[in-house]
């Protein structure tokens, strides 16, 4: 061999170590990028089951209550009428929504052991019309309709238990140090909550690698109405 072919030889055996290492090296950065990523979005899982699902008094939800009532026009003409539905026993934060979740004004007041929910809706000829009442409180025992000679009939369905953001439950968040929260948890990384009146932690650096949840929900506005909403957790 001579010199040249040897000189030829050293430099493709370095090159090609070179582009070994360059390659290994990139995929283990790549697999190290794909692991830390999938530890984050865990994380974020964990953070949302915590936050968001769980119904303890670490959480920030509470279990409301939701009754659906089909109404229906019999009489055969156009007009209003006014709705009185009982409700027993004693419920609270009690409010009317049409099926897309827009308020229906309405009245309550107390009988006994009883609570009686008063609202007007119009009706056109032979309309049904579906409305969800919304409450906090224990299970019911007793559902009834007691407007009985206005040419509408009715149909309510069991009700339903369903799981709201509590005002009061994010308040207490708010007032809670962020390493403390952290450790509530045993959170090992970062994180933030972007939420209606309720944002919560630091915002993540530029360069972080943030994994991003949108979570749809129900949430319960500082004026007790329920909207729906979306909560969303920045973990990195």
């Amino acid at each position: 061999m001579t010199q040249i072919d040897f000189v030829i030889a050293f430099v493709l055996i370095i090159t090609i170590i070179y582009f070994a290492i360059s390659f290994v090296s990139s995929n283990f950065s790549n697999e190290l990028s794909v692991f830390e990523t999938n530890e984050l979005k865990e994380s974020a899982s964990s953070l949302q089951r915590y936050l968001f699902e769980m119904l303890d008094d670490k959480s920030l939800v509470t279990d409301a209550k939701k009754i659906k009532i089909l109404f229906k026009e019999v009489g055969g003409y156009d007009h209003p009428e006014q709705m009185n539905i009982s409700i027993e026993p004693l419920v609270n934060k009690v409010h009317v929504y049409d099926n897309f979740m827009n308020e229906i004004s309405s009245e309550s007041s107390i009988i006994g052991n009883k609570i009686l929910v008063s609202f007007w809706l119009g009706f056109s000829r032979n309309e049904e019309k579906r409305i969800n009442i919304f409450y906090f409180g224990d299970p019911t025992t007793h559902i009834e309709y007691l407007s009985f000679n206005n040419n509408i009939t009715s149909r309510i369905l069991s009700e339903e238990k369903i799981i709201v953001v509590s005002k009061e439950k994010c308040s207490k968040l708010k007032s809670l140090e962020y390493e403390d929260v952290k450790n509530m948890f045993g959170f090992d990384h970062q994180f933030k909550i972007n939420l209606t009146d309720c944002n919560y932690g630091p915002e993540p650096p530029e360069a972080a690698n943030v994994i991003v949840k949108s979570i749809p929900l129900l949430i319960e506005n500082p004026n007790e109405l329920i909207s729906s909403g979306n909560a969303k957790i920045m973990v990195w």
